[in-house]
């Protein structure tokens, strides 16, 4: 079975959180970022 890998923004104003989410979703394989705020999602989203 092919399993499809995402790239993922997250956005969490809470730093445990934060660094879970990430840690959690890349040992899936997935291509994480994740941000404090959504002003920072908003920047990162536009560099892409």
């Amino acid at each position: 079975m092919t399993t499809r890998k995402a790239r993922i923004l997250g956005v969490d104003d809470d730093l445990l959180m934060r660094e879970a989410l990430r840690d959690t979703l890349s040992a899936e394989g997935h291509e994480v970022q994740a941000v404090e705020s959504a002003a920072q999602a908003m920047a990162e989203l536009e560099k892409q």
